[in-house]
């Protein structure tokens, strides 16, 4: 398994983190994680999550329509109490409270 991490490193080969975890999960004789269930679901929304803070890129958004990302975390990350119970906060508002800090440590907060 190391072999492998040195050689896609070495030689510049780009392997999603997703992809390394299911590989480091077939090295040690354990089945994949399913990609249509949790964890794997929400690993993949924390790194798009992760991305989008790091890697931000200003882009238009109407705000009657939440994009499809937005509402995936919505689901996952409390109001914060700071915002009005009727607040229909953007996610990267979400995203930068403990709610998502919990979420993101812990998983599921039901």
């Amino acid at each position: 398994m190391a072999e492998f991490w040195k050689a896609t490193e070495a030689e510049n080969r780009y392997v999603l983190v997703l992809r390394k975890l299911q590989t480091a999960l077939v090295f040690a004789g354990k089945s994949e994680m399913d990609a249509g269930t949790n964890p794997y679901q929400d690993t993949q929304l924390l790194i798009e999550l992760r991305n989008r803070l790091v890697h931000f890129r200003p882009a238009w958004q109407d705000t009657d329509a939440p994009a499809k990302f937005g509402k995936k975390l919505l689901e996952r990350v409390p109001q914060s109490r700071l915002l009005d119970a009727n607040s229909a906060s953007d996610w990267s508002i979400r995203a930068l409270g403990s709610g998502c800090a919990w979420w993101a440590s812990c998983g599921s907060l039901g």
